[in-house]
C-alpha cells in the first residue's frame, strides 16, 4: 500500500460558525403584488395597503406559458383575467376559413383576457411569443374581493 500525501493547497482548515445562519421565511421571498416589477403597469394607482392586500389575496396562482403554448383559446369557458408578468403574449382569433388572425399583442403589465367579460366565453385566444408567466385573477372573486376600493383611483394619464 503506497501512503499518499495531500498538498498543502488542498488542505484548509474548516472554522466553527459564529453564529447560526439566519432563517428565512419562504412566503418572504414569493413576488406578491405589492412588491412586484410591474405593478405600476397593471394596478391602478393610489391603492391603499388595504386595497394591495386583497389584490394580492386574489392573485391565486401564477402560471407559466411556454413559448407557443395557449393560455386560452377562444370559446372556452370564461373564469378569470391574467396578468402578465412575464414575456408576451398575441391575441387571436380564428377566420371562418380556420386561418389564425392576430388581433393585438400584450407585453409584462397588461391584462388579458378582458375579451370574456362581456359573455361567459373567451373571444379570442391568447398565445404565448417567448416563454412567459401570468398572474390569474379569478373573476368572480376579483369582483367579490375587489369592487369597492376606498382610495379613489386616478387615472395613469391625469
Amino acid at each position: 500500500m503506497v501512503a499518499h500525501s495531500v498538498p498543502a493547497c488542498v488542505v484548509r482548515k474548516v472554522e466553527p460558525a459564529s453564529a447560526p445562519a439566519p432563517v428565512i421565511s419562504i412566503h418572504a421571498l414569493q413576488v406578491h403584488c405589492g412588491n412586484c416589477g410591474v405593478r405600476q403597469l397593471c394596478l391602478p394607482a393610489g391603492l391603499s395597503p388595504e386595497d394591495m392586500r386583497r389584490v394580492d389575496s386574489v392573485v391565486a396562482t401564477r402560471v407559466r406559458v411556454k413559448k407557443r403554448d395557449s393560455l386560452y383559446r377562444p370559446g372556452e369557458q370564461f373564469v378569470a383575467l391574467y396578468a402578465i408578468r412575464v414575456g408576451s403574449l398575441k391575441a387571436v382569433v380564428l377566420t371562418e376559413d380556420g386561418q389564425e388572425q392576430i388581433t393585438g399583442y400584450h407585453m409584462a403589465g397588461e391584462i388579458v383576457g378582458l375579451d370574456g367579460i362581456g359573455g361567459e366565453r373567451y373571444a379570442c385566444g391568447a398565445i404565448a411569443l417567448e416563454d412567459s408567466e401570468v398572474c390569474v385573477l379569478p373573476f368572480k372573486q376579483l369582483i367579490r374581493k375587489c369592487c369597492c376600493f376606498s382610495a379613489v383611483v386616478v387615472p395613469r394619464n391625469a
